[in-house]
This record gives C-alpha cells, structure tokens and sequence, in this order.
C-alpha cells in the first residue's frame, strides 16, 4: 500500500529546480575561469632559444596593474619552461619605435595584453580576477601570426600561496607572480632536440 506525500510537503517543480541552481551557483566561483587558444602556428616546429617579453599592454583600466611586477614575473617564468630570457634592459634599449635595433634579436618576444584587472575581491576574499591575452612571436614581428596565442581569465587566489601578511602592494605583485606562472605554464614546454640544426 502506497502512502501518498501529504500536499504540504510537495515542492512544486520550478522552486525544485531553483534550488538546485542556487546551490550550483554556490559552487561554481564567479567569475568563470577559462582559458581560449587563438589562432598561432610555429611554435613547435622554430623552438626558439632566446625570448624577451616586451613592455606590458595594460588596457584594463586599473591603476593598480602592476606592470613592472608582471613583467618581470613573466621574464623569470620563462626559464621554467626551457627558454633563456632576454634581458629587460638590453630589450628595452634596443626596442625603438616598435622595432628591434640591436645586433642580436631574440628568437621569439612573448606580448601580454592585460584586459582586466580586478582587486573587487581583494580584501574580502584575497583574490584578484585577471583577463589577459598572450602571445609569442618569432623574432619581434608583432605583425604576422603568432607562434602561440591563448585568452584567459583566471581567479588569482592570494591564500594558496601561504603568504597571509604584507601591503596592499605586496599583494598585488604576489598575484602578478602567481597569475604569470600559471600563464606560461599554457606554453609547450622547450624542446631543445626538436629546434631547427
């Protein structure tokens, strides 16, 4: 014999169903993290040696980019992927009017355009939201098609690194070290027995 659920505990469908949306959104951390390939080709097949990364592109709007610190971040991350970075200052004086001066040029130039920089969370939730594209070129010719190109937004969060004291400044050059370790690690790795003999 069936018991029939008295009418008092029947739920109708559409407050089931935002129920359970409201506990996905609860889970789900806002913004959505995503990571988008852009067209490039070349990268596998030039391995390049010597890489520079050019001044920061910050179009975010914040004033609390910390382009030097992402720069720099960048610049040092490189050599966990096999690359052997160019030196900021020797780029920096060889790079005028946008082109490449100097006796020796680096095989590629990594460019990082910041779209977004948002410290909203900083302090409540001690993470910092960056949307970014970045790019390698072979040689410094921004103009023709990448050797590797990829979108990504990611939510930066400062706790995970254990680092729990310092200024505001300190946390914002941590999440620029974070968020451009994470990013070069979108970058196939140096493989020096496939570069070009």
């Amino acid at each position: 014999m069936k018991t029939a659920i008295p009418s008092t505990c029947r739920l109708p469908l559409a407050s089931v169903l935002a129920l359970l949306f409201a506990a996905g959104c609860q889970t789900t951390p806002w913004p959505f993290e995503h990571t988008t390939p852009l067209p490039a080709e070349g990268l596998v097949a030039l391995q390049p040696a010597d890489v520079a990364v050019a001044p920061i592109v910050d179009v975010s709007g914040s004033p609390e980019t910390p382009v030097v610190a992402l720069r720099e971040a960048f610049q040092v991350g490189l050599v966990d992927r096999l690359f052997s970075p160019v030196a900021i200052e020797y780029f920096d004086a060889n790079w005028v009017d946008a082109s490449f001066v100097g006796d020796e040029a680096p095989d590629a130039t990594l460019s990082v355009k910041i779209m977004d920089w948002d410290t909203s969370l900083l302090i409540g939730q001690r993470t910092v939201v960056v949307a970014a594209e970045i790019a390698m070129y072979a040689g410094t010719d921004f103009d023709g098609m990448p050797l590797w190109a990829v979108q990504l937004t990611r939510r930066v969060e400062l706790a995970r690194s254990g680092i729990l004291r310092g200024s505001r400044d300190d946390h914002l050059n941590l999440a620029a070290r974070l968020f451009a370790k994470e990013a070069l690690g979108l970058i196939p790795e140096r493989n020096p027995l496939l570069a070009p003999r």
